[in-house]
C-alpha cells in the first residue's frame, strides 16, 4: 500500500501557515527578472509553522504591487533628515527625535491579510486565465498591495537577529 500524496496548500493556507505577523520585514521588491516580488522577514516561531527565523516569501507572476506610506505627516516632517537614514549617524547625532529609517526593518503589524473575493484578483484571473490573488500587508512605516498568482515560502535560516534584539521576553 502507497502512502497518499500531501495535501496541497492553498495560497491563502500557506500564508496562514507561514505567517509573519508581529515580525519584522528586512527588504522587499520585486525580483531581478522583474516577474516576482519578494520580501525577507524574520518570523516568530508563535505565528510560523517552521518556528522562528528569516524566511524569503516570493509572490509569483506579481501583475500588481503598490506601496503607500503609513507615516503620519507630522512623523514624516521631523523624519525628513539624512541623518535618521543610518543608525550609527543618529546615535552620534545625539538621537534626535524622528523615526530612525537606519534601523533597517519595518515591524510586520497587523501584519498581511488574504483579500478574500478580491475584485482585482478576479479581474486578473479572467484576463490571463491564471488564477489570481490579493493580499494587503501592513507595517509601522508602509502599506504594501500585491496581486499575484502563487506564493513560494523558504526558510532561509533559524536565526533572528532582528527579532532577538527587540523582543522582550515575558517571565512568568
Amino acid at each position: 500500500m502507497t502512502d497518499p500524496a500531501p495535501a496541497v496548500m492553498t495560497v491563502q493556507e500557506k500564508l496562514d501557515t507561514y505567517s509573519f505577523f508581529d515580525g519584522a520585514i528586512l527588504s522587499h521588491g520585486f525580483t531581478s527578472y522583474m516577474r516576482d516580488y519578494e520580501i525577507l522577514a524574520e518570523v516568530s516561531a508563535g505565528y510560523n509553522k517552521d518556528g522562528t527565523g528569516r524566511y524569503r516569501y516570493r509572490f509569483t507572476h506579481c501583475v500588481h504591487a503598490s506601496y503607500n506610506t503609513s507615516m503620519r505627516d507630522d512623523t514624516w516632517r521631523i523624519s525628513w533628515s539624512d541623518i535618521l537614514t543610518d543608525y550609527e549617524r543618529w546615535k552620534e547625532a545625539d538621537a534626535p527625535e524622528g523615526f530612525v529609517w537606519g534601523v533597517c526593518w519595518a515591524e510586520t503589524y497587523p501584519g498581511l491579510t488574504y483579500v478574500e473575493d478580491s475584485k482585482a484578483a478576479s479581474d486578473w484571473s479572467q484576463r490571463l486565465g491564471q488564477p489570481m490573488h490579493e493580499v494587503q500587508i501592513e507595517t509601522n512605516v508602509y502599506s504594501l498591495n500585491l496581486v499575484f498568482h502563487d506564493v513560494v515560502i523558504t526558510k532561509l535560516g533559524s536565526e533572528a537577529p532582528i527579532l532577538d534584539r527587540v523582543n522582550i521576553p515575558i517571565e512568568p
